[in-house]
């Protein structure tokens, strides 16, 4: 006689995180923007905002997690801008499907080119610059200072003429930052 039932909404309650890529910069990355969708009515957040109050008053708090949460560096980091949400008064909501974003790496350019030599014919096979040869080599594309070893076969010749390019062997590359390899980054 005269009792009250509210029943669970029927409207769906469901999160995305943001997707975002970034070239290698040696830097470690996170995106920490999410987008709140109750119903017809969707809540943007700005970078780094996880609480988001609905207009039924209850609380959403968004929790990074995983990558979402530690970020990426590395090419090889790249993947799921992973989180976990909570509500206030869950049992009053109907949780939709979540979208979970990427966050991505991605490789930069790297130029190594050897200097132009040229010399007097000697009678001897004569070669092209080396890579110990100081300020011969140029290495453009570096974001951190890293170190680059490589493979590297000089030109030669005996006679008179020019004579093709020196020849890298890029299955030898390997770029460090300090101790780290980060070859996949480039």
């Amino acid at each position: 006689s005269g009792s009250l039932e509210i029943t669970k909404s029927t409207k769906e309650l469901f999160v995305e995180s943001a997707s975002k890529d970034w070239d290698y910069d040696a830097a470690t990355h996170t995106y920490k923007v999410y987008t709140v969708t109750y119903g017809t009515e969707t809540i943007t957040g700005t970078e780094g905002q996880t609480t988001f109050t609905l207009s039924t008053g209850d609380t959403v708090t968004v929790t990074p997690t995983e990558k979402g949460a530690n970020g990426v560096k590395n090419v090889s980091d790249s993947g799921a801008n992973s989180f976990t949400w909570t509500v206030t008064n869950s049992d009053s909501y109907t949780k939709g499907t979540d979208t979970v974003g990427t966050l991505t790496i991605n490789q930069v350019d790297l130029t190594i080119a050897m200097a132009d030599r040229t010399l007097p014919y000697n009678g001897s096979t004569q070669y092209g610059w080396t890579r110990t040869d100081e300020g011969k080599e140029t290495v453009t594309g570096l974001v951190h200072n890293e170190t680059v070893t490589i493979d590297y076969t000089p030109s030669s010749g005996k006679t008179v003429g020019t004579y093709e390019n020196g020849a890298y062997d890029t299955d030898t590359l390997v770029i460090k930052d300090g101790e780290e390899d980060v070859t996949e980054n480039y």
